[in-house]
Formats: C-alpha cells, sequence, structure tokens
C-alpha cells in the first residue's frame, strides 16, 4: 500500500469549514496530512482549481492551505501517521480508522526531519507556471 505525507502552509490563522464536521480553527503555520493513495491522488492535492469536488477532510483544508511539497512511501497510512504523533495532532483526515487524526501542525524543519526519517521512495514539488 502506498501512503505520502503532503506538506502544506496555511497563511493566515482562519476557520475553514470542513464539511460535515463544521468549522474548524486553524492557526497559520505549517501541516502535514498523512494519507494513503498513488501519484494521481497526490497530483490531485496539487490541482487548486476552484471546482475540484470535496471528496476528503483534506480537500477543505486545501482551498485556504498550499501545498507545497509531498513525500511518497511505501507502507501503511496509519504507522506512517505514528511517526508525526510528535507534532500537534488534528482531529481531521482519519474517519477510516482508529487514529485521532492524520492532519499536524508544527515546525517546517521537524515535519521534514520526520517525513525524511521514514525513508520516501520520491518527493513531489509544486509546479510553478
Amino acid at each position: 500500500m502506498s501512503s505520502y505525507a503532503l506538506l502544506m502552509f496555511l497563511p493566515a490563522s482562519q476557520e475553514i469549514e470542513v464539511g460535515a464536521q463544521g468549522g474548524m480553527h486553524f492557526e497559520k503555520g505549517w501541516y502535514v496530512y498523512v494519507g494513503s493513495g498513488n501519484t494521481k491522488r497526490i497530483e490531485r492535492h496539487f490541482n487548486d482549481r476552484e471546482d475540484k469536488k470535496m471528496y476528503w477532510h483534506i480537500d477543505y483544508f486545501l482551498q485556504k492551505g498550499k501545498p507545497v511539497r509531498a513525500y511518497r512511501y511505501e507502507k501503511e497510512e496509519c504507522p506512517l501517521a505514528r511517526s508525526f504523533e510528535r507534532l500537534d495532532q488534528l482531529p481531521l483526515g482519519a474517519s477510516d480508522c482508529n487514529c485521532r487524526g492524520h492532519l499536524f501542525h508544527g515546525d517546517l524543519e521537524e515535519i521534514e526531519r520526520i517525513a525524511l526519517s521514514q525513508n520516501p521512495t520520491s518527493v513531489f514539488k509544486k509546479k510553478v507556471d
């Protein structure tokens, strides 16, 4: 099973409507979301079209947060998410498992240190036009 860690930046503290969960407050700063899926799923997160359908909790966050980089792994999603648990963990993105959440907020250097320590098989970066 493939999984990924999506590095994102939220430029301002704000409340974001997250589907049925309603409004959630997010602090300005760096976030990492751990998900499962292939390269197409990762590329979808980098698509900033306004008409993109909202399928996952992270889609709502990405209306305001900006994806910067994604690390892809050949490991299960939940063990990968547990590697980020020393960061601030938010109850989002884990509705299909027993984890508290798969979205984490923290320092950029710490997020990247953890992401790289998990031996990614590839790294995706936002393409600039």
